[in-house]
């Protein structure tokens, strides 16, 4: 158990909530670590349950590891032969309504020739992150993964301000959080704690995770794309996706912070803000006044694209 002293602003009165990390106490709770005094759990070491936690499932993460040269039908087809069950689920989506496509597709390799590998590559990661994403069904699981999901659309859908692939964009939307998922799975009880909150500010969930974690889920993604040996651009964005990637890193890795952003904004937020954010205001700060409008006109059919991304995929 954590014992969390609250200070409130202008408020004679400080408030002392429990946290029982057997069982969570509170309802939601409204956090601002500004004024908060945490007492840091020293005893957790998460990367050892990290490292105990399952691989990333096998066929996609070569698929993934395959570099733009490399990725063919000749290197892809081994991949998919040695899973067919993730075969079999990238030809049931190529199939699905998410591709006005007329002919049924019957193969791998005839879904390449139609959607391309970049996009049969993006499948294959999204049914992989949907079964990674698994956790009994739980509610917080399932709010994740629909952040991620709404993240790879979004990126889709700003890439062409970052001339980055489409395909790519969804791809790195899709795993930009993938350290949130392994902190869930590795510290199921005390990670629901955190995601119960609300939240002021986004920053103060990170700060909340390195206090009672030691590690926020930017630093678990790093460490988790890593040992899994992702492509480096991927370990960035699970990284960095809450700030800039820097002005080494390439548009890629630049584009997700904002569609995360935006994600957020059209309301598939995994943390609870206090506020929802004007998603007019949001996007012409983070893309200019221009783009900002044209993709406040199109909030609509993304919410839409969003939630049937999310549907064909469940």
């Amino acid at each position: 158990m954590v014992f969390l002293v609250l200070p409130r602003a202008l408020l004679s009165s400080v408030t002392t909530i429990w946290l029982s990390f057997g069982d969570f106490l509170q309802p939601a709770t409204v956090c601002d670590t500004e004024s908060r005094m945490y007492t840091p759990r020293p005893q957790i070491n998460p990367t050892v349950r990290l490292c105990g936690l399952a691989p990333f499932p096998a066929a996609a993460a070569k698929l993934l590891r395959l570099s733009q040269d490399d990725a063919d039908l000749r290197t892809m087809q081994p991949i998919f032969a040695a899973d067919p069950s993730l075969a079999a689920d990238v030809l049931r989506l190529a199939n699905s309504p998410l591709f006005p496509i007329r002919n049924e597709v019957r193969t791998v390799e005839h879904a390449v020739v139609l959607l391309g590998l970049e996009r049969v590559r993006a499948l294959a990661t999204a049914i992989a992150m949907r079964g990674y994403s698994v956790g009994a069904g739980d509610v917080l699981y399932k709010r994740c993964w629909e952040h991620s999901v709404a993240c790879a659309v979004v990126a889709e859908e700003i890439a062409d301000f970052y001339a980055v692939s489409k395909a790519e964009a969804y791809t790195a939307g899709l795993l930009h959080d993938i350290g949130r998922i392994g902190l869930l799975k590795a510290y199921p009880t005390e990670y629901y704690s955190v995601l119960k909150m609300e939240y002021v500010k986004p920053s103060e969930n990170l700060t909340l995770e390195r206090t009672l974690l030691t590690m926020d889920h930017c630093q678990a993604g790093s460490f988790l794309t890593n040992i899994w040996t992702f492509p480096t651009a991927l370990q960035m964005i699970a990284a960095s996706h809450h700030g800039a990637g820097g002005s080494n890193a390439s548009n890629l890795v630049n584009l997700i912070h904002p569609a995360c952003v935006l994600t957020d904004a059209l309301g598939f937020a995994e943390v609870k803000h206090r506020s929802r954010m004007d998603i007019e205001r949001v996007s012409q700060q983070l893309l200019g006044e221009a783009a900002g409008r044209q993709f406040t006109r199109r909030a609509a059919v993304l919410e839409k694209r969003a939630k049937e991304n999310i549907h064909q995929f469940s």
